[in-house]
């Protein structure tokens, strides 16, 4: 785990490397006004990601420890790119009769709507790829190929912005070609593979999909609420400008997730592997361990409200400096976020996924109604205080659910 996790963490660090060397060149090119129009974008994406596919990659790494043949595990993954297609049809179909209420809405050409489906479309193929590497515990492959996702972007981003034009239309349009190709190259890789096996599509296995990814259609939703739509509503209050302060502290605090995120990649596989031996003392041992994690979070959560503001005035330059007085907070959010990884696995193996929807969901709602009460009082402020308290809510109800669905002595106490 601790081999897989340290290749995790580099590749992550590689790829998350990418947005962030960008970010002094792209505040420095674009209005604080064009920045935002890309934060508008990034948030339809992450929304989006949630229906594009039904979480079928969720389902597939599930799937992948089942006592079925390889053979099974290829149609079943198939049957997952079937089920995206059904739903960018759907999607765009939809969008295509709200057409006017959304370009009003989110400050976007109906053209870079479209162009939004399309990068979480070829994304959910691109992330197929990755987790099946992940599940094979094959860090290297997905190492590499993660970070090539972000290459990719740098490249097409410097090509459109400096030999077309400085726009946030082009970071935009770079974006979309870039995941376009990286998409194409993860189709092919999985069948040359052999982990896809084209069949007609199997009614019991789409339905095995939509059972495991609908009902975290509300929760990937619910994490959109807490993590992105923020930026829909102080665009609506304040505009493009202050939406695209507002977005760079949240990027640059998100510095954290790259580590959360490789941890969870390598915790995983890990995490299955103890819960279906079921072993009493292996449990305890996790238990500890990850107490020992949290108090690391909470050091790591301290040193980043002290030095964040400083960073980011280092990094971004000062037309952003408003962005300083609230990346400490968001940085709190982010520790919360780390701890939630930590508990949130062993519902998805108990597949008691409508509840941790329903968390989700709440914690959300409660964000946006946070939200719309502190906006108007205290600003930028008031949206990082409700993502901190949001994120705080979330965790602890995960935790509590996590200890109904799957027996972990928290106590540190063994059954006897």
């Amino acid at each position: 785990m601790l081999k897989n996790g340290s290749i995790y963490l580099l590749a992550n660090i590689l790829y998350a490397a990418v947005p962030f060397l960008m970010i002094p060149v792209l505040t420095r090119a674009l209005t604080p006004a064009e920045y935002g129009q890309i934060a508008i974008f990034q948030m339809l994406t992450a929304g989006l990601a949630g229906i594009i596919g039904f979480n079928g990659t969720g389902a597939s790494a599930r799937h992948h420890f089942e006592d079925v043949s390889e053979d099974e595990k290829a149609r079943y993954n198939a049957n997952c790119i079937y089920i995206l297609f059904f739903s960018v049809l759907v999607v765009l179909a939809i969008f295509s009769l709200f057409s006017t209420f959304l370009t009003q809405k989110l400050s976007l050409s109906f053209e870079m709507i479209v162009l939004a489906v399309g990068v979480s479309a070829f994304s959910f193929i691109i992330q197929l790829r990755l987790v099946q590497w992940q599940v094979q515990k094959q860090a290297v492959n997905y190492g590499l190929f993660q970070v090539s996702n972000g290459l990719a972007l740098l490249v097409f981003v410097f090509i459109f912005l400096f030999t077309i034009e400085k726009t946030g239309a082009q970071y935009i349009l770079a974006n979309f070609v870039s995941t376009l190709i990286l998409s194409v190259m993860a189709l092919f890789s999985l069948c040359k593979s052999n982990s896809i096996s084209w069949s007609l599509p199997r009614r019991n296995v789409m339905t095995d999909i939509m059972i495991f990814g609908a009902p975290l259609v509300p929760h990937v939703f619910g994490g959109f609420l807490l993590t992105s739509f923020d930026r829909v509503i102080i665009n609506d209050h304040f505009g493009l400008a202050l939406t695209g302060i507002y977005t760079l502290a949240f990027q640059l605090s998100m510095a954290l997730k790259i580590v959360f995120d490789a941890i969870n990649k390598s915790f995983v596989p890990y995490l299955y592997e103890i819960l279906k031996r079921d072993d009493a003392e292996e449990k305890l041992l996790l238990v500890k361990r990850t107490y020992l994690w949290y108090g690391v979070l909470f050091a790591a959560g301290l040193l980043g409200f002290i030095i964040g503001p400083e960073l980011l005035v280092l990094v971004a330059g000062s037309a952003y400096k408003q962005a300083a007085e609230i990346i400490s907070y968001l940085i709190v959010g982010q520790i919360f976020y780390g701890m939630y990884f930590m508990v949130t696995n062993y519902i998805f193996y108990a597949k008691k996924t409508a509840l941790l929807s329903l968390i989700t969901i709440f914690s959300g709602s409660v964000n946006i109604g946070l939200i719309l009460v502190m906006i108007p009082v205290y600003g930028l402020k008031g949206a990082a205080w409700s993502f901190c308290l949001s994120m705080a809510l979330r965790f602890l109800l995960t935790w509590a659910l996590a200890s109904r669905v799957i027996h972990m002595p928290w106590r540190l106490q063994t059954k006897k």
